[in-house]
């Protein structure tokens, strides 16, 4: 049986045997605690988990220790990646394109 030792979402890509995260080229260090965290997020991509399913999921012990994790994770990922629906939860999404507004309308 080949299990897949890799989670990839856009240009992120997490080793599940070394605990290795890159992005694109780069390797991003994370602690422990906050690749728990990552991986609550990448459990289910692109959908809002709940500020106690992720305390649970990453195995924390206070919203205020999810807060400060959060924090560290965007430093990391340069805010790209990870989106607060305010009083419901983070989420773990693809950045946006672009968009640039010009005098004839909207290109992205």
């Amino acid at each position: 049986m080949n299990i897949d030792q890799h989670i990839r979402f856009e240009d992120i890509t997490v080793n599940l045997i070394e605990l290795k995260v890159w992005v694109g080229n780069t390797n991003i260090r994370l602690t422990l605690t906050e690749l728990r965290v990552l991986l609550a997020l990448l459990v289910d991509p692109c959908q809002t988990i709940s500020f106690n399913q992720l305390i649970q999921r990453a195995d924390l012990v206070s919203k205020d220790q999810l807060q400060v994790l959060i924090a560290v994770l965007r430093r990391r990922f340069d805010h790209r990646y990870i989106f607060t629906e305010r009083g419901v939860g983070y989420s773990f999404t693809a950045p946006a394109p672009a968009e640039i507004k010009t005098s004839g309308g909207l290109i992205t």
